[in-house]
């Protein structure tokens, strides 16, 4: 459904809103699990040079606290990456990279490390894709751990859950694991069964007993906003696990408001408003999203 009139009006869903940008070029992988992909079949109206023009239309708002690379594979491209991280460096945001951290050989894995350890100051985190039930032909986890050792980038495990059932057992085994070597472990829901705030606070989840349940987590919170929600734990040595469940769409029609919870730069530089293909458009967004003193007292 098109919210798209003049009538309508857009209002920020969360004081943290995200710009997540689609990296124009393909990746080498073909991750079962990736859903992504099939943007990707045809890559004839993707354009770097108009990414590059429409993250400033976006990435100046106060409420817009991090900028994230997806795909796609953003390692796939080192030239072309450079060239987005060198702009989204311009506006004092939090940047990080969705990425499987694919190593096909030796010196492939050398050029990711030095590129990282180049751009370590514009990096803040890696969100690293690691399945239990779901793998690659190209992980390669000694990388991550050079890169935790020598470097100040943030990392942190995204992993789908897939197959619960399988899945239930190998929970603390996985986290015992890459605990060892990242700074945060994130679950992440099907969320396909989310279909009602009941399906997104519910405490009575598979995964979630499981977290409860293990005696070195140390429940710490729960959050989120009208489409997503955290419930958040920390390890004996400090590692942040969460499990996080969400709607398929982030854009919420409430009156005439349109809550938005996420913005999305695609392949060919249009602005999305949610993840599903609509178009933001630039006129409705009437309201101040500063968030300086004098707008606070108003």
């Amino acid at each position: 459904m098109k919210y798209f009139k003049e009538s309508f009006e857009y209002v920020p869903g969360r004081n943290n809103l995200a710009v997540t940008i689609f990296v124009p070029y393909d990746c080498p992988n073909n991750c079962p699990f990736c859903t992504s992909k099939s943007d990707y079949k045809d890559t004839s109206n993707f354009s770097l040079k108009k990414i590059l023009k429409a993250i400033p239309k976006v990435a100046n708002f106060d409420l817009i606290k991090d900028i994230v690379i997806t795909g796609g594979e953003p390692f796939a491209d080192l030239k072309q990456l450079q060239k987005i991280l060198n702009e989204c460096s311009k506006y004092g945001k939090n940047i990080y990279i969705n990425t499987t951290l694919p190593v096909r050989s030796k010196e492939e894995a050398t050029k990711i490390y030095r590129f990282i350890c180049k751009n370590e100051q514009i990096i803040n985190g890696l969100n690293i894709s690691r399945h239990m039930c779901l793998k690659t032909n190209y992980e390669d986890d000694e990388l991550i751990k050079k890169i935790y050792k020598n470097t100040i980038v943030k990392l942190r495990i995204n992993s789908v859950l897939l197959n619960v059932t399988a899945e239930l057992k190998r929970v603390s085994d996985f986290i015992k694991y890459y605990s060892k070597f990242v700074h945060s472990i994130n679950f992440r829901g099907d969320y396909t069964k989310v279909k009602n705030q009941d399906d997104l606070r519910g405490l009575d989840e598979p995964i979630l007993n499981i977290l409860f349940n293990l005696s070195y987590l140390y429940y710490i919170s729960s959050g989120g906003c009208l489409v997503c929600n955290n419930n958040d734990f920390i390890t004996n040595n400090d590692v942040l696990v969460s499990y996080h469940r969400g709607y398929e769409h982030s854009l919420v029609k409430k009156g005439r408001y349109l809550i938005l919870n996420d913005i999305i730069i695609k392949q060919d530089g249009k602005i999305l408003s949610d993840w599903d293909g609509e178009e933001l458009n630039l006129k409705l967004l009437n309201i101040d999203f500063c968030n300086c003193d004098k707008c606070e007292e108003k």
